[in-house]
């Protein structure tokens, strides 16, 4: 019998990729007629018997674009993104791990073990010594943390916030031509827009373009501080003489991570001996990381399951530095700490910030009061929604913030696509326990029981004082200096590029 009932799984909104690509090799857009004149391919008018065939164009060198070069494009409708969820899965690390070619080294989010350990009802800690043992049994040669990449990234980003302020207050008071034409001279354009969300840097590169990209922090994620630390600076003097090419796999609360990896931004150069060697091989999301531990059978909930401590990302460093202040990696607070001491003398307490809640739970603001007196306004903007508005203050220089934490997904990271799913559990007073309000109620309290729980561990270590040791010992050993010299920007900054997206018309699919 008929049913007009339509199922999700019953439609099919492919649309076959078109073949009018408008993405050159210099990132804008082709210019048709040019590029018919160049290959000497024309359009033959159809006749009343039928299409004519069509002409074969001379040859010639083929035209190459990258996949990262269509992940970031809206000209056309392709199917990148599919080869991009192949070649960065679960089954691509698996595959890796039985590889007896490759030493793996896997590096491991707080976020992705805080969402893991609840849904399998552990102690966060115990389920990443259990995941760590499970990896290794598979053939990992080393699984590390990213909290530490994470830490080098918040020293970074502090040092160029401060750097920043002071340049904006330099031009502000006509000192700003004193200031040596340098590679390194800090943009005085503030807000600073924390840009260690893929999802938000694609977006702001391809919607809006120049006018954005100068406020965005050049600080590299802590996913491609720990690429680049991995690949390029610590594992090639601790390994030996081990042949082995290296495998870098993040596991992430985030689909978008799989796109930062493609960036040509984030791969060796000819200069330092890997031209086009990503620094992160394949990314997995948390939940692609609990399918394959199911497929191993190994049950991190098993209180008797086998646990093996972090590696350290090299000599003489911890394998584990400070646990994650906030859900989406403590960007403001530590810049706000930071820039609180170093601008303005002033010590802020180790208890989690106060904050003013703007129109939505995903916008808030904080305040650093000196004598009575607003010094900086800092503001977490999470969700594309809150980006808008952000954005539009920004454009008509309405916008008084110095600094925004801001995250594409709604919560911040640890809502992150990748995570696992936010088991719904009966909420009083509701007549359903599984309906769409009960379950948006757990999964906002179970939001917030895990940001409450990272934030409440971090806590006693801001007692200690502002010293990052761990920190300068990365620095120390790697000669970098201090966080933003030269040095430490060559290796932990990147840039960011207009990737305006071009009209192509429906009719060439």
């Amino acid at each position: 019998m008929f049913s007009g009932t339509v199922k999700i799984g019953d439609l099919n909104d492919f649309i076959a990729p078109s073949q009018a690509c408008v993405v050159n090799l210099n990132g804008g857009k082709i210019d048709v007629e040019d590029a018919v004149e160049e290959v000497g391919v024309a359009i033959r008018p159809r006749s009343r018997g039928g299409a004519a065939a069509a002409p074969t164009p001379p040859s010639s060198e083929p035209v190459k674009v990258t996949l990262q070069d269509c992940l970031a494009c809206s000209g056309c409708v392709t199917t990148a993104e599919a080869v991009l969820l192949e070649a960065q899965s679960g089954a691509a690390l698996d595959s890796a791990l039985r590889d007896e070619r490759l030493f793996v080294v896997v590096s491991l989010s707080p976020q992705s073990m805080a969402s893991l350990a609840r849904a399998r009802g552990i102690d966060a800690d115990a389920c990443t010594r259990r995941v760590a043992a499970a990896l290794k049994r598979a053939g990992a040669g080393a699984v590390l943390s990213t909290s530490g990449p994470r830490e080098v990234a918040l020293a970074e980003a502090a040092a160029e916030f401060v750097a920043r302020y002071r340049a904006r207050e330099a031009s502000r008071s006509g000192l700003g031509e004193l200031i040596g034409a340098k590679r390194t001279n800090p943009s005085p354009s503030l807000p600073m827009l924390c840009s260690a969300c893929p999802g938000w840097v694609c977006y702001a590169e391809k919607s809006h373009g120049e006018y954005v990209l100068p406020f965005l922090s050049s600080v590299k994620s802590p996913q491609a501080v720990a690429g680049t630390l991995i690949k390029r600076l610590l594992a090639p003097p601790r390994r030996g003489d081990d042949p082995r090419a290296l495998f870098h796999c993040s596991v992430m609360p985030c689909y978008d991570k799989k796109l930062e990896a493609s960036r040509v931004e984030l791969r060796g150069t000819e200069e330092e001996g890997a031209a086009g060697a990503p620094e992160t091989d394949c990314v997995v999301a948390t939940s692609e990381l609990a399918a394959l531990l199911d497929g191993w059978g190994a049950d991190v909930a098993d209180c008797e399951a086998p646990e093996a401590p972090l590696d350290a990302p090299g000599p003489g460093l911890a394998a584990s530095l400070r646990n994650v202040r906030g859900g989406s990696g403590g960007h403001l607070e530590h810049v706000f700490r930071s820039a609180a001491r170093e601008l303005f003398g002033a010590e802020v307490p180790p208890q989690r910030l106060e904050t003013v809640r703007g129109r939505n739970a995903d916008v808030a603001e904080v305040r650093l009061c000196v004598g009575g007196e607003v010094k900086l306004r800092f503001a977490y903007v999470y969700g594309f929604r809150n980006i808008q508005g952000l954005l539009r203050g920004i454009r008509l220089k309405t916008c008084h913030y110095d600094y925004v934490e801001v995250m594409a997904c709604p919560s911040g990271c640890l809502n992150g696509g990748g995570q696992m799913p936010l088991v719904a559990s009966p909420v009083q007073g509701l007549p359903h326990p599984t309906s769409s309000v009960s379950r948006s109620i757990a999964a906002a309290e179970a939001l917030d029981e895990m940001e409450t729980t990272m934030a409440r561990a971090a806590e006693g270590e801001w007692e200690e004082g502002p010293e990052l040791s761990e920190v300068e010992r990365v620095y120390q050993s790697l000669r970098l200096g201090r966080p933003g010299s030269d040095e430490a920007q060559r290796w932990f900054h990147t840039t960011f590029q207009s990737r305006k997206a071009a009209a192509v018309n429906v009719s060439d699919w």
